[in-house]
């Protein structure tokens, strides 16, 4: 081989390019990679309150009113127990029972000696 063809090759080496290229592609491929796993605890935690209101809802609606007494207190602070134990039992932190889960009763109050027909819980909790 003479020397013009060692300085001038027909084709060039490609040697290191594909390490460029995936130099490029890394932080894409990170961040659709985070965004997955961000979007599957969010859902996580979605479900996990979910599940935590909605038997809140159905031991509100079917529990006897004599057990529970007649305040609505009771009713409340026992919804409000079953939705952190279920949020807890998810590992979802950082729920407070006190201010984040609003439960409330149509058209009678929780706990009154009237069936409510209507039970509503409401959490709110920042992601």
């Amino acid at each position: 081989m003479n020397k013009q063809a060692r300085l001038f090759p027909l084709h060039p080496t490609q040697r290191g390019a594909a390490a460029i290229e995936f130099a490029f592609i890394l932080p894409v491929l990170l961040l659709i990679f985070t965004g997955m796993v961000e979007y599957g605890r969010a859902m996580w935690h979605y479900d996990a309150l979910a599940k935590g209101a909605r038997d809140a809802a159905r031991y509100l609606s079917t529990v006897p009113t004599a057990s529970l007494g007649s305040e609505a207190t009771s009713a409340t602070s026992i919804s409000r127990m079953i939705v952190s134990n279920a949020a807890s039992t998810a590992g979802v932190a950082g729920l407070a029972p006190a201010t984040d889960i609003t439960i409330s009763c149509a058209p009678t109050a929780c706990g009154s000696a009237v069936a409510p027909t209507t039970v509503t819980v409401d959490i709110n909790y920042p992601f």
